[in-house]
């Protein structure tokens, strides 16, 4: 923009400043050049007509007229708004500078000193001359009016103008903070309503029955059974599951992790895991259903469910269920004092659907000739209080009986003590396994080849039944949770096992089964 070569506006070359006044010339005296820079006037209209009212220009009638060759000299603008190329050459820092130091006003940068206070008592008042303001007007403010006051009631009249425009744009932020404020208000409203309308632990406890319809627990036996199994603060004892690499749904060929980020939060607060959980379990929702209440992949809460089966596993499975003799007696109801007061324990077998699969061989090996499909098969033993002693593993539903008894390890001799007895259905004919343990078996009485059973053994049988039918109980809670009651996929194969021992585990945190 500087240029030290140009023409007078009235044609020709020009060697001087167009400021009225200004005598700044591109040669001296002596015709020697000047180290004086000249600058260009803007060429945006707007631009040039406020050089024009700054350097007194706009409106003169004496025939002035802007050219490319018409320019203004270095000396009327401040020096912080003059940058200098590695050239040598001077240019305005930004377009928008406007000329504003001149003869008839003070310069910005230099600005005059206060008059000592005794030199000012002895001059004559009359002869004292009030300092004239400065009227040159930085950028900022000549943007903002296209006006430029030159005596002081204008420049007053001025700023007015100015500060009533920063009151309006004041007035303006105040309206749009009030307007965000709101807004944010509505937001965090609606942002506590969705919160409160998700599906989560926190809102459904408000309403205890229909927290236990979903998970079968009370809130405060909820709170308890988390605290007993100690996830950790964000999941830090549990080992996610992670997938095998060859895309395998196979747990054998999977591997259970600990988080790599052991700071970084899971995707679902643990105890809304383990909710999670429960509501699957107890309800038998898919895998489909639980990502959309959740608001999580179905991958997420397949590992979900897969981890929690195991850490529920080991940490039920570490309580030790079998009583004590003397815990057994202290315990016992009424009902089996006046009757079978030697009472140790009293065992069925319940089955559990299974998907068909595809080999003819496992079919064989889990079909079930009494329930007419393939099944799993597994013995519950309880105390004469309810509550569940031993759970045996899942074993094919072709076995008998008899068969599991055997192999599931309840007649392990440090369970049992000399005079004991247990009770069971007809199916269990097990009184040779018991002998050798010095233990008592009561079932129901048999016809032996009779048409119909004496009185002494209808009466005999129907006083077992009435204190046996406690384990049918206990095996309607187990099969409450819904997982359980319906047709169990191949794909569950891995984890099946701890899920029914987790469900079985899980009814002795329930309300009693008798109530004394």
């Amino acid at each position: 923009m500087a240029d030290n070569t140009f023409t007078s506006s009235r044609g020709g070359r020009s060697k001087y400043c167009c400021v009225p006044g200004c005598k700044s010339s591109f040669y001296n005296n002596q015709g020697e050049r000047t180290n004086i820079s000249f600058f260009s006037f803007p060429l945006e209209a707007k631009s040039r007509n406020r050089w024009l009212l700054a350097i007194k220009r706009q409106g003169n009638r004496d025939g002035f007229v802007v050219t490319e060759y018409t320019k203004v000299c270095e000396q009327h603008f401040r020096p912080e708004e003059i940058k200098k190329q590695f050239s040598g050459r001077k240019d305005l820092k930004d377009k928008t500078t406007i000329p504003s130091i001149f003869s008839w006003n003070k310069s910005a940068s230099t600005p005059n000193r206060k008059l000592p206070k005794k030199r000012c008592s002895e001059q004559n008042e009359e002869n004292i001359q009030p300092e004239s303001e400065p009227c040159y007007l930085s950028s900022r403010l000549l943007n903002e009016d296209n006006a430029r006051p030159t005596e002081a009631c204008e420049n007053c009249a001025y700023l007015r103008r100015v500060v009533e425009k920063l009151e309006v744009k004041l007035s303006l932020l105040i309206k749009q903070k009030s307007d965000v404020e709101k807004d944010w208000s509505e937001l965090k409203a609606k942002i506590q309503k969705l919160e409160k309308g998700q599906f989560t632990s926190k809102n459904i406890r408000e309403k205890e029955d229909v927290f236990k319809s979903f998970t079968g627990f009370h809130p405060v036996k909820f709170d308890i059974l988390f605290q007993f199994l100690n996830p950790g603060e964000n999941a830090s004892n549990l080992k996610y599951y992670e997938p095998s690499k060859n895309g395998s749904d196979e747990p054998d060929e999977c591997k259970f992790t600990e988080r790599s980020k052991p700071g970084v939060s899971p995707k679902l607060d643990v105890i809304e895991q383990l909710f999670m959980f429960l509501v699957w379990l107890r309800c038998g929702f898919g895998q489909k259903h639980l990502a959309w209440l959740f608001g999580l992949g179905k991958s997420t809460i397949s590992r979900y469910l897969i981890t929690w089966s195991n850490y529920l596993y080991f940490c039920l499975g570490n309580i030790p269920i079998w009583p004590s003799k003397d815990q057994i007696v202290s315990s016992m109801p009424i009902c089996f004092k006046d009757t079978y007061p030697s009472t140790r324990c009293i065992i069925d077998c319940t089955e559990i659907f299974v998907q068909v699969p595809s080999s003819l061989t496992t079919q064989s090996a889990l079909y079930s000739h009494y329930k007419h499909h393939v099944t799993y098969k597994a013995l519950v033993g309880i105390s004469p209080s309810g509550a569940i002693t031993f759970v045996s593993q899942l074993y094919p539903g072709s076995l008998s009986d008899k068969e599991i008894v055997s192999r599931c390890g309840i007649l392990h001799p440090e369970l049992w003590e000399k005079g004991d007895s247990i009770m069971a259905d007809r199916g269990f004919t097990i009184q040779e396994l018991l002998d050798p343990l010095g233990v008592k078996l009561n079932i129901p009485a048999f016809l032996d080849g009779k048409e119909q059973l004496d009185k002494e053994d209808v009466v005999f049988s129907q006083t077992i039944a009435s204190v046996r039918i406690h384990v049918e109980r206990i095996i309607a809670r187990i099969k409450k949770f819904k997982v359980l009651k319906t047709e169990i996929p191949l794909n569950m194969n891995g984890t099946i096992n701890q899920i029914w021992t987790v469900a079985c585990l899980l009814c002795n945190f329930m309300d009693p089964l008798i109530k004394q």
